[in-house]
């Protein structure tokens, strides 16, 4: 090379250095790489922040329309409750006026005759009481008796067969319910607890073939199986009988009526609409007296079977005496525990951190973790746990007038006295539903005896278990959505299973969402 060329080579290679053109477009794209990065990381999280949300929304929404569900049938319930009573109202005030009417007349002619027709007001008597039984007789006979062991029985019956059917078919339209609000609020799907059909002998067997597969290999695989409770959703309520025998029924039943402003006034209406000696106070004394002796309940209950008793809240009191102490004086929180609902909420999210992806969002690096790390640790999905309750609502008028300060006969018991002015019955259609913390310090899960189970206290991995049947129905609606595949929703339930194992009945207090 010449020395010309070199001075040329080196006179551009100056030129270039001092060149400063072109830098601000490096620097630009430098910035936009950094702006498209961030972008990425901002979408990503707001993905992610969206399906915790939506996840969160579903788990909401699926709890409390379950016990929305509830409370609807509570108060169907409580309004057949009441025409049953009402059914049973007017046969108990015909038995027992018809009875009086008999006795004052037998009463009537027994003076007559013992006074040798000297007493001439018992003989009037006698004589208009003797039709006026003979009236009624033949009107019992032609139309009443036919009415009250056909007609109104047959009421009652259906009556009987609405609650019944309310009962068995409630805690399975809970379940449907709460799985299609979860769908529709942009949630893949929702499971229960506790779960409205009994799964314990199927999980069972499958615990037993899981057992037996690992026994075979000589793994440990099935000491991660969680353990499952025996809890089956329902509603708490009892038919009064049937909580109890007839014996004690009966007669608490007969004056839970008798006692109250609904038999006063059929009184009144029918004490009003009569005449001859149904008006005379040896007919009213006879009244009462088959009142007290219950006399006119029996024959209401033989002319329209035990089907008449009504529905009452399991472990409620048949006498309530809101001015004494001692838990036996409420249904206490049992009924509450047994009536909630915990729910799960699920958002797929399929491929957020597979290979094909993209991005690996929230993976962990591969060198760092071992691949079972990984499969526990990294869910695509989000889920959520939300728990809601039906309450009553209900009023008393003392409550209306005088508010929460109405002072209690019983100052060391005021709680108690405040609360029987609502505490929870099944006369009035003024059930609800609320959601509420998952759980409250203090208190367990599944420990109420109302459940339809052991009653022993359950936490989050045995719920799981017990949702494993119905989370593989509701996850078929959620493969319809976007977002989702099987492989990916199998690996979050592994997830499910996995990290929910460590919450048991003795660390699940003071659990919110």
């Amino acid at each position: 090379m010449t020395l010309q060329h070199k001075n040329n080579l080196t006179t551009r290679l100056a030129r270039l250095h001092n060149d400063e053109g072109g830098a601000v477009l490096i620097m630009v794209l430098a910035g936009i790489l950094i702006c498209f990065m961030t972008a990425l990381v901002v979408y990503d999280a707001g993905v992610a922040a969206n399906d915790k949300m939506s996840s969160q929304v579903a788990a909401d929404t699926s709890a409390f329309s379950a016990s929305v569900v509830k409370a609807r049938s509570m108060n169907m319930i409580s309004v057949a409750n009441t025409n049953k009573r009402v059914l049973y109202g007017t046969a108990v005030t015909y038995n027992a006026a018809a009875l009086a009417l008999v006795e004052a007349e037998a009463s009537y002619a027994a003076s007559c005759a013992s006074s040798w027709g000297t007493n001439f007001s018992a003989c009037y008597n006698a004589v208009v009481g003797g039709i006026q039984v003979t009236v009624e007789a033949i009107e019992f006979a032609a139309t009443n008796l036919w009415h009250l062991t056909k007609t109104t029985k047959a009421e009652v019956q259906a009556l009987e067969k609405y609650q019944d059917y309310l009962i068995t078919i409630t805690p399975w339209w809970a379940w449907i319910d709460a799985v299609l609000r979860a769908s529709r609020n942009n949630g893949t799907f929702a499971a229960t607890w506790p779960p409205p059909g009994d799964v314990a002998e199927v999980l069972d067997k499958v615990t037993q073939v899981i057992q037996g597969i690992d026994f075979i290999f000589g793994g440990s695989l099935s000491s991660y199986i969680p353990a499952h409770s025996s809890s089956i959703d329902g509603l708490p309520v009892g038919r009064r009988d049937k909580e109890g025998s007839f014996i004690t029924a009966y007669p608490v039943y007969c004056y839970s009526y008798v006692f109250s402003l609904d038999h006063l006034m059929t009184f009144a209406e029918h004490y009003a609409k009569s005449g001859g000696i149904s008006r005379k106070g040896r007919t009213l004394g006879f009244y009462a007296l088959n009142v007290v002796t219950t006399l006119p309940c029996l024959a209401a209950h033989g002319m329209l079977s035990n089907d008449v008793f009504d529905y009452r809240i399991k472990g409620a009191p048949q006498f309530y005496n809101p001015f004494s102490s001692g838990s036996s004086t409420n249904p206490g929180d049992e009924w509450l525990q047994s009536t909630s609902m915990i729910s799960i909420g699920y958002k797929a999210r399929a491929g957020r951190n597979s290979d094909e992806g993209g991005r690996q969002k929230y993976n962990y690096m591969s060198q760092d973790y071992n691949d079972l790390t990984k499969q526990l640790t990294g869910n695509d999905g989000q889920m959520a746990i939300a728990r809601s309750e039906i309450v009553y609502k209900q009023q008393s008028l003392l409550n209306l007038v005088f508010g929460a300060s109405l002072p209690s006969l019983n100052p060391s018991n005021s709680s108690q006295a405040e609360n029987a002015m609502g505490r929870p019955e099944m006369w009035n259609p003024a059930w609800t539903a609320r959601l509420r913390p998952v759980v409250l310090p203090g208190e367990t899960l599944g420990s109420s005896v109302v459940y339809q189970g052991d009653g022993d206290p359950v936490g989050l991995s045995e719920m799981g278990m017990d949702m494993v049947p119905f989370l593989v129905l509701s996850g078929l609606i959620g493969l319809l959505q976007d977002n989702t595949s099987l492989e990916s929703m199998i690996h979050d339930m592994v997830f499910f299973a996995a990290s929910s194992k460590g919450f048991n009945s003795d660390n699940m207090e003071g659990v919110v969402k």
